[in-house]
């Protein structure tokens, strides 16, 4: 038991992680669990919003919610991923559109990982906490 805290302890990492999503109950709820576990988190309510952040800051970790109001998430992350060719952040998509053609678009797009809404919390960390840069 105690070599897998220890293990733990050793994989999580604490990032700068912007989340992008237009439901502002979700979007908090979310960030608070990520400050709990030490990450600093910035919000966007949209793409436009969103996009200009991550050009401007640096960030390990982007989430972004695929049906923004302005920006759809596909097109914020193709964005991105052109425009921060050095920097790649680890880019995770969420949505609550589960079938195979939307996680398949996602990945097409430049995100790393496709997750449904409701989000399970421990998996989200778990996939945060284990990435390494390239």
């Amino acid at each position: 038991m105690a070599e897998a805290r220890k293990l733990e302890a050793q994989v999580t990492k604490y990032r700068r992680i912007l989340i992008i999503d237009d439901n502002l109950d979700f979007c908090s709820t979310l960030a608070t669990i990520l400050e709990l576990e030490g990450h600093q988190v910035q919000m966007r309510p949209d793409g436009s919003t969103g996009i200009a952040l991550a050009r401007s800051e640096l960030f390990d970790v982007i989430i972004c919610d695929i049906g923004l109001p302005d920006v759809d998430g596909y097109d914020v992350i193709e964005q991105l991923r052109r425009d921060l060719n050095t920097a790649r952040p680890l880019a995770i998509a969420i949505s609550g559109f589960s079938q195979p053609q939307d996680r398949a678009k996602a990945l097409l797009a430049g995100f790393d990982h496709y997750m449904t809404k409701p989000l399970q919390g421990s998996n989200l960390l778990k996939t945060i906490g284990t990435w390494e840069p390239a």
